[in-house]
């Protein structure tokens, strides 16, 4: 089978997706970069891994004052694309 779309089309799918959610996913949310990129044994999807910080919260610590700020935790989505359309069929947390 041949695949109509290259892996720069196909990531870039993904990327185009992910900001039209990005609000829907939290505030902040910053350094999105390409982690990965594997296409089915078939040809048939593209699945493209993006990551990004995501802003988390340290508790409040009256001995640590300075220490109530931000922390980032990178947070994986795994973008599956179809390769003859371009349609996203699905988004998912990849766990490490």
């Amino acid at each position: 089978m041949n695949t109509v779309l290259n892996v720069q089309t196909a990531v870039q799918i993904a990327i185009n997706y992910f900001k039209t959610i990005q609000n829907d996913l939290g505030d902040n949310i910053q350094d999105i970069r390409l982690e990965e990129v594997e296409i089915s044994d078939d040809d048939k999807s593209w699945f493209i891994t993006l990551g990004y910080d995501d802003p988390k919260q340290i508790p409040y610590n009256p001995i640590l004052p300075d220490a109530n700020y931000r922390q980032y935790e990178r947070t994986y989505k795994i973008f599956e694309i179809a390769a003859e359309t371009g349609k996203v069929k699905s988004m998912k947390i990849r766990k490490i």
